[in-house]
């Protein structure tokens, strides 16, 4: 049995951190099959979200439609209701997503160490934006057609992401810089490497 890991997922656009994420949520429900793996995609949380019914729900529809970015508290509040009602302390942590400004980064940190999870695993797919551009062109995703949405996008996470890693650096984190311009086998396999589960 391994002990409990928490693994954070960062990447720009076009990184394949989903994926990664997904693999290493698979890896780990073979490898250690008596130990859950709760996975959390913000993402997913708030297409999921938008789904129902309410006035805050129609508002995110509209933040959808037009790939639009949402406010910080609304991502906060899913992902950590999520642990609230899922989380037993004992499951691997595989999270993607969560944290994407620097000012939400202390919540996260916060929520961790209140569940006994002092450092966390930050996994960091370093790309170009060339590579960026490519991969989020080929991939087709509606909100990804136009070149200054793409755009919009990569420089959001400049802005915005990047520094969130700093903190979470000066918080005592691990963070992991992988190449992920790379094929998909090759960075799954060096961020197992790095985190010393192969």
């Amino acid at each position: 049995m391994i002990e409990p890991r928490t693994i954070l997922f960062f990447g720009m656009g076009g990184s394949g951190k989903g994926t990664l994420a997904n693999l290493m949520k698979e890896y780990l429900e073979e490898r250690d099959s008596d130990r859950k793996v709760l996975s959390i995609e913000t993402g997913a949380l708030l297409r999921e979200f938008a789904k129902t019914e309410g006035h805050t729900q129609d508002l995110s529809n509209k933040v959808l439609e037009r790939g639009g970015l949402f406010p910080s508290f609304l991502p906060v509040h899913l992902w950590g209701g999520h642990l609230v009602k899922n989380f037993t302390g004992n499951e691997h942590l595989v999270l993607d997503g969560l944290a994407r400004r620097a000012s939400e980064v202390p919540v996260l940190d916060e929520a961790m160490k209140f569940y006994g999870r002092e450092v966390m695993d930050v996994v960091v797919l370093v790309i170009s934006r060339e590579v960026a551009v490519e991969r989020l062109h080929n991939r087709k995703r509606f909100d990804d057609i136009e070149d200054k949405d793409i755009k919009t996008r990569l420089d959001w996470y400049e802005e915005n992401t990047e520094p969130g890693i700093v903190v979470l650096k000066s918080l005592g984190h691990n963070i992991h810089m992988i190449d992920g311009s790379k094929s998909i086998e090759e960075v799954d396999k060096e961020t197992k490497l790095a985190l010393g589960l192969i």
